[in-house]
């Protein structure tokens, strides 16, 4: 059934770089993370043809 849904995200990775900044971390350790935030990020997104017949389930 998973590998047949339709998921939804909102905004992501936003965090990754907000709690290091209001935790004083410095502008230039914040941008070290970022190769290793999108690697991350695209790791779980996966593109595929929408079904046809697509069913919604409440």
């Amino acid at each position: 059934m998973m590998n047949q849904s339709l998921f939804l995200v909102g905004e992501i990775g936003g965090n990754d770089y907000n709690h290091p900044l209001m935790g004083g971390v410095s502008i230039r350790k914040i941008r070290s993370f970022t190769p290793s935030i999108i690697a991350k990020i695209s790791s779980t997104i996966t593109v595929s043809n929408m079904p046809m017949d697509i069913h919604t389930y409440i």
